[in-house]
C-alpha cells in the first residue's frame, strides 16, 4: 500500500491561530472526523482518499427523544436507552454525561439530544444537545448589553483565557478581563464571573466574550449606592500611581483617585518613598463624586453630606432666591445653595423666557426625605 501525507488544519492553544499536522493515511483509506474546519481541508482531497461520500459516515443532528429506561450500577445511573420518534433508539453513556444532567434524568421524561451516525452506529448525547442550546442562546445575544452569563476562567493562553460558560467554551481577550491595568494575569485562572458575549470570529467557530462589558453595567447602580452611603468607609487596591496621587479601585466596577494632599501621613510617607504597589490593599472615603468616570477619594474623612445640612435649613413653603442649573424636556434644576438642588417641573415653568444662570425667586413645596428631593415652584 502506498501511503501519502496529507496536510490538515487544526486548532492551535490560541483561537486565532492554526497551525498544519501530517496525517499519514493509506490510498482509499477514509478519515472520519466531525470538526467541521477539518471536514471541509479533507473534502478538498475526498477523491483522492477514495471516499465516494463521507457525509453518510459520519452526520449530526438535534433530535427530541423520551427515555424508556435507565440502566442502573450499585446505585449509579450507568445508561440510559432513548426512543427517537418511534423510529429509533440508541443507548447514551451516561458516564461521559456531566453530573448535573445524570441527577435529574427520569424514565419517561422528554429530552433533546444529538445524535451522530458513525458507521451506522447511532451515538446520543443529552450534554452535546445541552451544550448546543447554550452556544445558540450565548451566539444570540451577542453585543446585548442586558445578557449576562456565569462562567469560569479554565486557563490562560497567548492573548487572552479559555472561558467555560455551562460547558461552552469561549474566548476571552486579555485586556477583557477588568476594568484598569491588569499586572498578574495569572491570578484570574480559575475564578468564577459573569461574562457578556462581544463577538464572533465566524473562521474559527469561536464566541468572544467579556468581564469588562458586563461591569460597565454595574457602574449606574454602584454610583447610586454610593451616594446613599457616602460616609461609609470604602476598602480597595491600587490599581496604580501618578505623581499627583494613587488610584483605585473598589466596589468591583468603580475607580477613583486620591490626591496626594488627600493621603493620611503613613500612606503618603509610603506614596514619597515609592512604596505603593498595585493590588496593594487601601481604605479610604468618597470625597466628590464628579461622574460616572471621575471619583475623587480621600482617607481624611468621609464626604461632607449637604443635604443633612439642607433639611434642617430649609422648610416646605420657604422661600428663596437660587440660580438655574440646566434646563431639560422635563423642567429647571435650581441650586438652593452649595452641593443642594431643587427642581421645578416644566408646567410650572410655561412661556417662561429663563436661561441657565439666571437668578430666579422660588417656593419650596415638597421635601421628599427618603429620595433627597426638594420640589420647587417659581415667584415671579
Amino acid at each position: 500500500m502506498r501511503e501519502q501525507f496529507l496536510n490538515v488544519r487544526t486548532n492551535a492553544d490560541d483561537p486565532f491561530e492554526t497551525k498544519t499536522v501530517k496525517v499519514k493515511v493509506g490510498r482509499r483509506e477514509k478519515i472520519m472526523c466531525t470538526e467541521p474546519y477539518v471536514l471541509e481541508d479533507l473534502e478538498k482531497y475526498n477523491k483522492f482518499l477514495g471516499a465516494t461520500n463521507y457525509n453518510e459516515s459520519v452526520s449530526e443532528q438535534n433530535l427530541k427523544g423520551r427515555i424508556v429506561s435507565i440502566k442502573m450500577n450499585n446505585g449509579i445511573k450507568v445508561s440510559a436507552l432513548i426512543d427517537l420518534s418511534g423510529k429509533y433508539s440508541s443507548e447514551c453513556n451516561l458516564l461521559k454525561e456531566p453530573d448535573y444532567i445524570v441527577d435529574q434524568l427520569e424514565v419517561g421524561m422528554e429530552v433533546d439530544v444529538k445524535a451522530r451516525t458513525v458507521n451506522h452506529n447511532l451515538i446520543v448525547s443529552i450534554g452535546e444537545a445541552v451544550q448546543d442550546a447554550v452556544r445558540n442562546d450565548i451566539f444570540n445575544n451577542i453585543g446585548k448589553k442586558e445578557s449576562a452569563y456565569k462562567g469560569k476562567i479554565l486557563r490562560r493562553l497567548n492573548g487572552g483565557y479559555w472561558v467555560s460558560i455551562n460547558g461552552v467554551t469561549c474566548f476571552m481577550p486579555g485586556s477583557l478581563v477588568a476594568l484598569n491595568k491588569i499586572n498578574d494575569f495569572d491570578k484570574f485562572v480559575g475564578k468564577e464571573m459573569e461574562f457578556m458575549p462581544v463577538s464572533y470570529s465566524k473562521e474559527k467557530q469561536t464566541i468572544v466574550v467579556s468581564h469588562r462589558e458586563y461591569l460597565h453595567t454595574l457602574i449606574p447602580s454602584a454610583i447610586k449606592n454610593l451616594r446613599k452611603n457616602i460616609k461609609t468607609q470604602i476598602t480597595g487596591f491600587v490599581t496604580g500611581t501618578t505623581k499627583f496621587g494613587v488610584f483605585c479601585e473598589f466596589n468591583e466596577c468603580l475607580t477613583g483617585l486620591i490626591a496626594k494632599d488627600d493621603l493620611d501621613p503613613e500612606t503618603l510617607d509610603k506614596f514619597n518613598r515609592n512604596e505603593i504597589n498595585p493590588d496593594d490593599t487601601i481604605s479610604f472615603w468618597v470625597k466628590e463624586i464628579v461622574s460616572d468616570k471621575k471619583i475623587l477619594l480621600s482617607q481624611k474623612g468621609p464626604m461632607k453630606d449637604e443635604w443633612e445640612e439642607a433639611v434642617e435649613e430649609f422648610k416646605e413653603k420657604d422661600g428663596g432666591v437660587g440660580t438655574i442649573t440646566k434646563i431639560t424636556d422635563f423642567g429647571i434644576s435650581v441650586e438652593l445653595k452649595k452641593g443642594v438642588y431643587g427642581f421645578v417641573n416644566k408646567y410650572r415653568v410655561k412661556d417662561k423666557n429663563l436661561q441657565k444662570g439666571d437668578s430666579v425667586f422660588y417656593k419650596i413645596t415638597n421635601i421628599n426625605m427618603k429620595e433627597k428631593k426638594i420640589s420647587l415652584d417659581l415667584v415671579f
